[in-house]
C-alpha cells in the first residue's frame, strides 16, 4: 500500500522536523492537521468510513492543538496530549465500525496502539519495497541507468573538487572569501556532534515511518478488534434493584437535608472553622455520590432481568429520583466551593472543581432522558458534553481567570488574611501577566518589590528565549511586549522602598 508508506514517511519527517530538539507551540497543531489529512485520506480511499459523522471531533482535536500557541498552561499541555489521542482514536472507531461502543471502548482503544505490532512485518515489507528497484520497462531502466550514472559521477568528482577548491582558496584571497560560509558550514556538516545528531533523526524517522504504517495497515487490512457486542448480559432480580434504589434514595434524602441545612445556617460558623477542610470533604463526597448514582442508574437501567410493568415503573421513579439528589448535592457543593473561596480565594484546583460539577450538572439532563426513553444514545450524548466542557476549560484562560479574581479581591480587601497569595499566581503561566502586572499599583511596598522582581525575570527569560517557528506562542510573545513597555529594571527596587 504505497499511500500508507508515502504519508507515514511525510508524517515521520514532519515530526523530526517539528518536535526534535524543539519547544511545543504551533508545531502541535501543524502536526495534528498532518497526521488528520492522512488518516482522511487514507481511509476515504479504502473506503473503510462507515459513519462520517464521526469526522465532527476534528474540530475538537484542532481546537486543542490549537491551545498549544495560544496559551501557556503547563497543565493544559500535558492533559491535551492525551486529549487529542483519545479523540483521535474515538473518531477512527465511530467511522470505522459505525458508532461508539462503551462496552468496547478500552479493548479498541488498546487494540489501535498496540495491536498494530502484527501489521510490522507487512510494514517491513512495504517500507523496504518502496525503497528497492523494481522491475521496470526498458524507458525506466534507461532512465534509472541514467540517474546511477550521474550519481556515481557526481562522487567520484566531489573528492577532487574540494581539493581544487582548498587548493585555490589558499592561493588566493579574494576567491577564498567567496567559499568562505560553504567551507564553515561543511566544518559543521562533519562534525561528529552533528553526525550523532542526524543518525538520531534517522532512526527515529524510520521507526516512526515503521509505527504509522503498521497503524495504518491494521485500520485498514484487519479492522479493529472487539466489534461484535458481549453476550453477557447483565441479569439482577427486580426486588433487589427496587430496595437498593429505595435504601440509596433515604440516604441521599438525608444526606442532602443536612447539606442544606449547614449551607442556610454557615454564616453563623464562628472564625474557627475549617472551611478548607468542609469544601473539600464535601467535593470528595459529591464525586463519589455522583459515581455511585449514575452507575447504578446505567446498571438499573440495563438489567435484563424479566420484570414487571410495575416494577419497571417503580424503578424509573427510583432512578429519576436518584438523578435529583444528585443535582442538590452538585448545588450545595458548588455553595460550599463558593464560601470556600470567598475568604482564600481562587486557585486551578477551585476553578476546575466548579467545571467538573457544571460539567456533572449537564449530564444530569441526558441521563434523565435515558432514564425514561427505552432507546437513547447516552454514550454520544456523554461525549458531546464532557469533550464540549473540556474545550470551554481550555479557552477560557484559567490562568488569567485566576490572577484576575485574586487581584480583585486584593484590592477590594476581601477576604480572611486581606492579603494575596502572590507566591501561587508565580507559578502560574505567563497567561496571568497582564493581571500581575496591575500590582504593581500596590500600597505594599514588599509586594511591589515582588511582583516588579518577578515580571523583570519572567521579561528576561521570553527575551534569551530563541524564538522559532515550532515553538511560537502568542501568550509568550503578548505578555514580552507588555513587560516590555514597563522598562523594567533591578534599580527600580530602592527607589520603591522609598516610596516612589
Amino acid at each position: 500500500m504505497k499511500l500508507a508508506f508515502i504519508f507515514s514517511f511525510i508524517l515521520s519527517i514532519v515530526h523530526s522536523i517539528l518536535f526534535v530538539e524543539q519547544e511545543v507551540g504551533i508545531s502541535v497543531f501543524l502536526f495534528v492537521v498532518t497526521a488528520l489529512i492522512f488518516l482522511i485520506t487514507v481511509l476515504d480511499k479504502q473506503k473503510k468510513i462507515k459513519n462520517r459523522k464521526a469526522l465532527l471531533l476534528v474540530v475538537p482535536i484542532l481546537l486543542l492543538s490549537a491551545t498549544y500557541f495560544i496559551f501557556n498552561n503547563m497543565f493544559f499541555k500535558i492533559t491535551n496530549i492525551f486529549a487529542i489521542l483519545l479523540l483521535f482514536l474515538i473518531m477512527i472507531i465511530i467511522a470505522t465500525l459505525g458508532e461508539l461502543r462503551p462496552s468496547r471502548l478500552i479493548i479498541n482503544i488498546f487494540d489501535m496502539l498496540f495491536g498494530c505490532v502484527e501489521e510490522t512485518g507487512n510494514a517491513a515489507r512495504e517500507f523496504s519495497n518502496n525503497f528497492s528497484v523494481k522491475k521496470s520497462n526498458s524507458k525506466e531502466k534507461n532512465k534509472n541507468t541514467s540517474f546511477r550514472k550521474i550519481l556515481k559521477a557526481i562522487l567520484i568528482s566531489l573528492p577532487l573538487v574540494i581539493i581544487v577548491l582548498v587548493l585555490l582558496s589558499v592561493a588566493d584571497e579574494m576567491f577564498a572569501s567567496i567559499f568562505k560560509d560553504i567551507f564553515v558550514k561543511l566544518k559543521d556538516l562533519i562534525n561528529l556532534e552533528t553526525i550523532y545528531k542526524l543518525y538520531g533523526r534517522i532512526v527515529i524517522i524510520t521507526l516512526l515511518t515503521m509505527y504509522f504504517m503498521s497503524f495504518t495497515l491494521k485500520i485498514v487490512h484487519d479492522g479493529i478488534r472487539g466489534n461484535k457486542e458481549t453476550k453477557a448480559k447483565l441479569k439482577i432480580e427486580g426486588v433487589t434493584v427496587s430496595t437498593t434504589l429505595t435504601l440509596l434514595n433515604i440516604i441521599y434524602l438525608v444526606f442532602a437535608a443536612v447539606q442544606v441545612i449547614h449551607i442556610i445556617d454557615y454564616s453563623k460558623i464562628n472564625s474557627t472553622f475549617d472551611y478548607a477542610g468542609y469544601a473539600r470533604t464535601g467535593f470528595f463526597e459529591l464525586m463519589t455520590v455522583s459515581l455511585i448514582n449514575f452507575l447504578v442508574i446505567l446498571i438499573t437501567k440495563n438489567n435484563k432481568k424479566e420484570i414487571t410493568k410495575t416494577t419497571g415503573k417503580y424503578i424509573k421513579i427510583m432512578n429519576i429520583l436518584l438523578a435529583l439528589f444528585t443535582v442538590v448535592i452538585l448545588i450545595t457543593s458548588i455553595i460550599k466551593i463558593q464560601m470556600y473561596e470567598d475568604q482564600y480565594g481562587y486557585t486551578f484546583l477551585r476553578i476546575m472543581v466548579y467545571m467538573i460539577q457544571i460539567t456533572e450538572l449537564m449530564l444530569i439532563i441526558p441521563t434523565l432522558v435515558y432514564i425514561v426513553k427505552d432507546k437513547f444514545k447516552l454514550s454520544r450524548w456523554y461525549l458531546t458534553i464532557i469533550v464540549a466542557m473540556y474545550l470551554v476549560v481550555n479557552f477560557m484562560n484559567i490562568d488569567n481567570i485566576i490572577a484576575k479574581g485574586n487581584v480583585d479581591r486584593y484590592f477590594l480587601g476581601k477576604g480572611l488574611e486581606k492579603k494575596i497569595d502572590f507566591y501561587y499566581l508565580k507559578r502560574t503561566s505567563t497567561d496571568a501577566i497582564p493581571e500581575i502586572i496591575r500590582l504593581l499599583n500596590s500600597n505594599d511596598k514588599e509586594l511591589r518589590i515582588n511582583v516588579n522582581n518577578y515580571l523583570y525575570d519572567e521579561y528576561e527569560k521570553l527575551k534569551e528565549k530563541d524564538v522559532t517557528f515550532q515553538n511560537f506562542n502568542i501568550s509568550e510573545i503578548r505578555a514580552k511586549k507588555q513587560l516590555e513597555k514597563l522598562n523594567l529594571n533591578h534599580q527600580t527596587f530602592n527607589r520603591l522602598l522609598n516610596g516612589i
